[in-house]
């Protein structure tokens, strides 16, 4: 993952090793391997960096920061979605109730979405009967 951690480390003047000692590592090969982008620092040592660098996570990582911002977005659009389809839901409900009325008195049965099936009794073999769908 590309970082501007080497960047950030020259334009304060530090060596490796001193940044090392402030992180608390024992050894020059991880601080290598975060200015690499061969490894993710932890957050704990993220959060470090960008007090000895006085520069931003998003500055600090700024290929991370807009992939994790896309996948924000991308869910975000997500979740309106589904606000909308329930918003149009419960709009729908609400003209079943308002239309339910009218339908009963028009077709004598209380489903808005309805349709006819067959039921078998005993008593009277096959009879038509409305089954509601919603």
């Amino acid at each position: 993952m590309q970082n501007r951690l080497w960047i950030a480390r020259n334009r304060a003047g530090y060596s490796q090793k001193w940044v090392r000692h402030l992180l608390g590592k024992r050894s020059l090969a991880s601080i290598s391997e975060y200015e690499r982008g061969h490894k993710l620092p932890p957050l704990p040592v993220a959060l470090k960096l960008e007090l000895i660098y006085q520069t931003t996570l998003a500055e600090l990582f700024p290929n991370l920061h807009a992939s994790v911002t896309q996948e924000i977005v991308k869910a975000k659009k997500g979740l309106l979605s589904v606000e909308l389809r329930d918003a149009e839901v419960q709009e729908m409900r609400r003209a079943k109730a308002q239309l339910n009325p009218a339908l009963i008195a028009q077709t004598g049965n209380n489903s808005f979405f309805s349709r006819r099936t067959f039921s078998n009794t005993a008593a009277s073999g096959w009879t038509p009967m409305w089954v509601s769908i919603i």
